[in-house]
């Protein structure tokens, strides 16, 4: 008996310690139809090709490299587009579909990247991170390039975003500006326009959401169009 007792423990401790990837919940899935080489690296180091209707989970990281890009949806219908050369963590994603509350964390590398934020109400429950900047929303929909020095370029499509930089200083940009949180913390600036064209990385099609994100947005919504 006390053998058969140990034997049953043993194999539950095995089981615990053989499942701890499993641990991390289900916080959305790949939107993007067409498989373009994005990967994603779980907790316990797994990495994964990030095909369509593949479910992503809290605290995986998402990668991409030259001529690949990709597109996530959230819990609450949240999209993010992960333009060429770029990476980001999807710390946690939370909703309550009967409260239309939630709770998430994304930290954004490096790359480019196109957001645009779905049913969640309380829009302070996205805690959205840059190495130069964190972003506050509402209803917003807005494009983001992180550089090699870590400056980050934003243009705000719709709603609005207000830039904290690690620095302290404050800016908030409405539809139709942009805003530049600088690598070394030394401060936000904000104009009227999309700067994010002229950037480089805005320009290569091998980096960039004037290349793949575009695509990316247009593959989107025409799905919305189509699917029944």
């Amino acid at each position: 008996m006390h053998r058969m007792n140990w034997l049953a423990g043993s194999a539950a401790i095995a089981l615990l310690a053989a499942t701890p990837a499993l641990a991390e919940p289900q916080i959305g899935t790949v939107f993007e139809r067409e498989y373009r080489g994005a990967e994603g690296t779980r907790v316990g180091g797994e990495v994964r090709d990030l095909h369509w209707n593949n479910v992503v989970f809290a605290e995986e990281a998402v990668q991409t490299e030259a001529d690949e890009w990709t597109e996530l949806e959230f819990l609450d219908g949240t999209r993010l587009s992960v333009g060429s050369n770029s990476e980001v963590v999807l710390d946690r994603f939370v909703y309550d579909p009967a409260q239309s509350t939630g709770d998430a964390v994304i930290t954004f590398g490096k790359g480019v990247f196109r957001f645009v934020s779905g049913d969640m109400q309380n829009k302070d429950g996205y805690q959205l991170v840059t190495p130069a900047a964190t972003l506050e929303i509402r209803g917003t929909i807005f494009r983001l390039i992180i550089d090699a020095a870590n400056n980050v370029l934003l243009y705000v499509e719709q709603g609005l975003v207000e830039m904290i930089s690690c620095g302290g200083d404050t800016e908030v940009i409405e539809a139709g500006g942009s805003g530049i949180a600088y690598g070394n913390c030394s401060g936000v600036s904000s104009r009227f326009g999309d700067i994010t064209v002229d950037h480089p990385d805005q320009r290569d099609g091998e980096t960039a959401s004037g290349g793949p994100i575009d695509s990316v947005r247009t593959q989107g919504d025409s799905q919305d169009n189509n699917d029944p």
